[in-house]
């Protein structure tokens, strides 16, 4: 069998088979060139999402790339010369964690390099959908404290509620937001007002930055027992009737200023009956009364009996 090579072939076939000669040296070089291969690590992997809708938080995601090419080129490329670029979308209401898969169509490289492997090819990302919460309350934290016989009392917030906006997991642990503290010495002898900025988790961000705060400050008020206390009777010089039976001990219980309270004892007080507007002999239920000298801010707030009968007869006559 005779087989007939054409003719378009047979012309000029020695200049022919040099160049496919020629041709599969360039190929074989440039094949063999491909073939080296260079890792790079800790290439960072840019996360592109909608910022309004969830967050990763600080996540800093890298993987290694491990490019092919000529030796030559590969000594010129540095790890930020690979651009690792992915997508993460909007997840579900109650998804903290989203797999994140790479492929060779996430990264740009340079020109004539060819991606070679990805480790890893699978990120695990903290992710979590932003969501609004709110009549969240406000507390405010004081740090210091009043000087002695002094304390705070009402405080008002202005307002006492607050909107915040972040991940649901953050916003489903946050009671309450608290102030930066209000500071308290010994000079502070009043009600001041004052504003304080919010103090919230990372990634959460209140609706306003500080809040209005209005503090009373009072003297500070304590209660003070004296017990088995000699009971007296009032009456004038020239009073006809005089006391027939002895009167019970009584307990006071005074209100006040601590300060003021620590001065005094039991020999200062003076309870009393005051009997000026009987004139008949008898027996009477008399209200037992207390002075206090006249002390600021002090008051009586118990007495016990609070009644007490008290007998009356007519003086005896002086002896001569």
């Amino acid at each position: 069998m005779t087989i007939r090579v054409p003719q378009f072939i047979r012309q000029d076939l020695a200049r022919k088979l040099v160049a496919v000669g020629a041709a599969g040296l360039i190929w074989f070089y440039v094949d063999n060139q491909l073939h080296e291969v260079e890792r790079f690590n800790d290439v960072p992997v840019e996360l592109r999402y909608d910022e309004g809708a969830i967050s990763l938080g600080k996540t800093v995601a890298t993987v290694s790339v491990s490019l092919r090419g000529s030796r030559q080129r590969l000594l010129g490329i540095k790890s930020n010369d690979i651009r690792v670029r992915a997508e993460v979308p909007v997840v579900a209401k109650g998804v903290y964690f989203y797999e994140l898969r790479l492929t060779p169509g996430n990264v740009r490289v340079p020109t004539g390099m060819r991606v070679a492997e990805i480790s890893p090819t699978t990120l695990m990302l903290p992710v979590d959908r932003l969501e609004t919460r709110r009549d969240v309350p406000v507390r405010v934290r004081f740090n210091g404290r009043l000087r002695d016989g002094y304390q705070a009392g009402k405080v008002v917030v202005v307002p006492s509620t607050v909107e915040l906006r972040g991940p649901t997991k953050l916003l489903e642990e946050t009671r309450e937001v608290v102030t930066d503290p209000v500071p308290l010495d010994d000079t502070v002898t009043q009600g001041f007002e004052a504003d304080a900025r919010l103090m919230v988790p990372l990634r959460v961000s209140p609706s306003i930055e500080a809040v209005h705060v209005t503090v009373e400050v009072s003297r500070q008020t304590v209660r003070q027992a004296y017990k088995d206390l000699p009971l007296g009777v009032l009456a004038g010089p020239d009073h006809p009737l005089t006391l027939q039976e002895p009167l019970p001990p009584v307990s006071v219980t005074l209100l006040g200023n601590q300060a003021i309270l620590e001065t005094i004892d039991a020999f200062a007080l003076r309870p009393f009956v005051d009997i000026n507007g009987i004139t008949v002999p008898g027996r009477y239920r008399r209200p037992v009364q207390v002075w206090v000298g006249g002390l600021a801010g002090v008051t009586v707030e118990y007495i016990h009996p609070s009644m007490v009968e008290v007998v009356l007869d007519r003086a005896a006559p002086a002896v001569k």
